[in-house]
């Protein structure tokens, strides 16, 4: 056909092809003729590396620890939602379990049972928790989306943080009654999960 190229500019064609995509080109006989020396491969892969390496997100003990979080009350932070897990089935007893180890630590070990969002209360003094020990029955609990405090929490941490948040309201006389006609009497604690552990983040 008329439109069709000539055998010998196909065969160029295709050479350039083989050249552009394989760093090779093909002699007439099938030989192949390297065009990367050794010292420009190393060069490319090491561009590569480092190229991928940027590209990568930061561990999440970078990201948690940068104080560029908003804050939703000073100097309580937002958690970052970079590594945050789904609260599961067993979220208050989990809650519930950070708390007893809130209370028994000492000063240097309550980083273990908190977000970091938590960690510029913790080097002001001792967290105020409700000091006696409480089981399930003592406590409203639920998703955060359900507290009080859920539109704060959205507005000033995002939704993503929200619907990652589990609540523990508690009233002073170990009832849960204050939740309900004086939720302003209650203290209510949020968590967020990370490597499967339950972690304290706000107390509200």
């Amino acid at each position: 056909m008329g439109t069709d190229l000539p055998r010998r500019s196909q065969r160029r064609s295709r050479l350039v092809v083989d050249r552009t995509l394989t760093g090779t080109s093909r002699t007439r006989w099938g030989a192949r003729v390297r065009t990367f020396g050794r010292w420009q491969r190393i060069a490319l892969l090491a561009a590569m590396l480092v190229f991928s390496a940027c590209g990568q997100s930061a561990p999440d003990s970078q990201v948690l620890s940068g104080n560029d979080a908003p804050a939703i009350s000073s100097p309580t932070r937002c958690p970052s939602p970079v590594g945050l897990e789904e609260p599961g089935p067993s979220a208050a007893a989990d809650a519930l379990r950070a708390l007893d180890g809130i209370r028994t630590a000492r000063s240097e070990d309550l980083f273990a049972f908190t977000d970091p969002a938590l960690w510029p209360v913790i080097r002001q003094g001792p967290l105020s928790v409700p000091p006696t020990h409480t089981g399930l029955s003592q406590v409203t609990a639920g998703p955060a989306q359900g507290s009080t405090a859920a539109t704060d929490i959205s507005r000033a941490c995002g939704r993503h943080v929200l619907e990652a948040s589990w609540w523990i309201a508690l009233c002073s006389d170990g009832t849960t009654t204050c939740v309900r006609d004086r939720p302003t009497a209650a203290s209510h604690l949020f968590f967020v999960r990370r490597h499967g552990q339950a972690l304290l983040w706000w107390i509200r």
